[in-house]
C-alpha cells in the first residue's frame, strides 16, 4: 500500500523547487540559482540540508561572498529557514537550511485554495488519488488527505 507520509514528504523538495523556478520565485536569478543548488543537498522532505559555503561555491561557481549574500536575501524574502548547529570536535558551526514559502506566495503557483491531485498505484494494482491543499503561509508544507480509491477502466 502507498505510504501517505512518504508521499507527503517526497513532494516538499520538488514542489518548493518548482515554485522557486516559477514566476512566483525569487526575482534575482542568482538567488534562484543558489536555492536550486541548496535543493541538490536536501532530502526529498526538505530536511538534512547543510552544505558549507565552500561546497555551494564549488557547486555554483560563485564566490563564497556571493553565496552568503544570496542566502541572506533568500532568508529575508522567506525562501529559507536557517538554523545553526555546532558540530563535534573543533566546535564548527554549520548552517542547516529548510525550505519555506514567503508570505503571500501561493505554494502551487496558483490560487491558494487550488488542490493538486496525485495518482499512485500500489503493489496490488489499486489506483489511489491523493489531494494536497496548498497553504500560502510562510513555513508551511503541503499536507496529504486520506487516499481516495478511484477506478480506471
Amino acid at each position: 500500500m502507498v505510504n501517505q507520509t512518504e508521499l507527503s514528504k517526497s513532494t516538499v523538495k520538488s514542489e518548493w523547487t518548482r515554485i522557486v523556478m516559477s514566476k512566483n520565485g525569487p526575482a534575482k536569478p542568482n538567488t534562484r540559482f543558489v536555492l536550486l543548488a541548496l535543493a541538490q543537498f536536501m532530502d526529498s522532505d526538505g530536511s538534512n540540508c547543510f552544505p558549507s559555503f565552500r561546497t555551494l561555491s564549488e557547486t555554483t561557481g560563485m564566490s563564497k561572498t556571493t553565496i552568503q549574500k544570496q542566502i541572506h536575501v533568500a532568508e529575508g524574502e522567506g525562501w529559507l529557514q536557517i538554523s545553526t548547529s555546532s558540530g563535534s570536535g573543533q566546535g564548527w558551526k554549520r548552517h542547516i537550511y529548510r525550505p519555506t514559502y514567503p508570505q503571500g506566495v501561493p505554494n502551487s503557483g496558483a490560487p491558494s485554495d487550488r488542490k493538486l491531485s496525485t495518482r499512485c498505484t500500489n503493489s496490488e494494482g489499486n489506483v489511489y488519488q491523493f489531494e494536497q491543499k496548498r497553504v500560502p503561509a510562510a513555513g508551511t508544507y503541503p499536507s496529504i488527505t486520506q487516499p481516495i480509491p478511484i477506478h480506471t477502466s
